[in-house]
């Protein structure tokens, strides 16, 4: 990618510096095991309930200005992109009725008049605004690569735009695995997701065997919550989007930079 500016990579190398951050904080805070895992019996129904008992609060509002960090980083690569285009095809400086309106677009519903969206990609090459055109998340109903590309890039816009604007992104634990090493499996219903302190995550029969009363391991995580992809973990989140930007969007637009 030599030919991308060197304004958008820095945007790049630090929503990846971001996110790495993200990760070792949010894995220094779990190594401890900041939980406890209840088994409740019910004799009538012949039911063990595991229940979560939260030890200590994750500091989500903290993590949550550090992942905003990662995905204003990633949409604005996306934004001086776009100018970069624009001033590749009409030359530098731009025209201020191009340079006022320059950006790239996301929409997750068909605008309701094209001009809304061609503003804002005017002066590019008429082949760059026909693939940003293309790559609008609300073209998304099909289940081919390019569905999951646009899902991405609308994600993005969703989570990033809540952060700038309105509240800071909602996070919470969710849980990723639950493994036995007590002999049979003893669960029938395993709620994988993001949870609650005191949240029942899974069910079973009443141990028998009094060996049988081993802790699970269990594998916990920090997910996005509402809005956005629901119950992905946040740092596969991350991954999906930066990825998404390097490797399948940003290529297609370097013919014309």
């Amino acid at each position: 990618m030599a030919r991308l500016p060197a304004g958008i990579r820095e945007k790049l190398r630090r929503a990846h510096l971001h996110s790495r951050d993200f990760d070792r904080r949010v894995q220094r805070f779990l190594d401890p095991k900041p939980y406890r895992l209840v088994p409740e019996d019910d004799p009538q129904t012949g039911e063990c309930r595991w229940r979560v008992d939260l030890l200590r609060q994750p500091p989500l509002v903290r993590w949550s200005a550090l992942a905003g960090d990662c995905l204003y980083d990633l949409r604005s690569a996306l934004d001086q992109l776009a100018y970069a285009l624009a001033v590749a095809y009409t030359g530098d400086p731009l025209p201020r009725h191009i340079a006022d309106q320059s950006a790239f677009p996301l929409f997750r519903t068909k605008p309701k008049r094209v001009t809304t969206l061609n503003r804002k990609i005017v002066g590019m090459h008429p082949k760059a605004q026909t693939i940003i055109k293309e790559l609008q998340p609300y073209k998304r109903p099909d289940k081919t690569r390019e569905s999951n590309i646009r899902a991405a890039l609308g994600y993005l816009d969703i989570l990033c735009n809540r952060d700038k604007h309105r509240l800071p992104l909602v996070l919470s634990y969710r849980l990723g695995g639950l493994a036995w090493y007590g002999g049979s499996d003893p669960f029938t219903n395993i709620r994988y997701g993001t949870f609650e302190d005191g949240a029942v995550i899974a069910h079973g029969p009443i141990p028998t065997n009094p060996e049988m009363r081993v802790d699970p391991v269990v594998t916990l995580d920090i997910a996005f919550t509402e809005p956005g992809p629901t119950g992905i973990e946040a740092s596969k989140c991350f991954a999906w989007f930066a990825n998404s930007i390097e490797r399948d969007v940003i290529p297609r637009f370097l013919p014309y930079l």
